[in-house]
């Protein structure tokens, strides 16, 4: 996670949960960094530790998005179940 530009990618990521959730920052940037770290662990899987670049994450997200949920034991992913 320490290539060029998994930072825009977490920061994208950051701005589209504060955009969905404007009124609560703090917890979407939390989810934010949380999706981010999943989605570098579902690539880690696939492409290995040593190869991932930032456009893995993005390829990871779906996953990550599904992971969340799971663990969630929901449909959806919400902000304070």
């Amino acid at each position: 996670m320490a290539t060029g530009g998994t930072g825009d990618i977490l920061t994208g990521i950051t701005a589209a949960m504060i955009a969905q959730n404007p009124a609560k920052p703090l917890l979407a940037v939390c989810a934010a960094v949380h999706l981010h770290g999943l989605a570098g662990d579902v690539m880690r899987e696939t492409v290995g530790e040593h190869s991932l670049v930032a456009t893995d994450l993005l390829r990871g997200l779906p996953e990550a998005f599904k992971r969340a949920r799971e663990a969630a034991g929901s449909k959806f992913v919400e902000w304070d179940g």
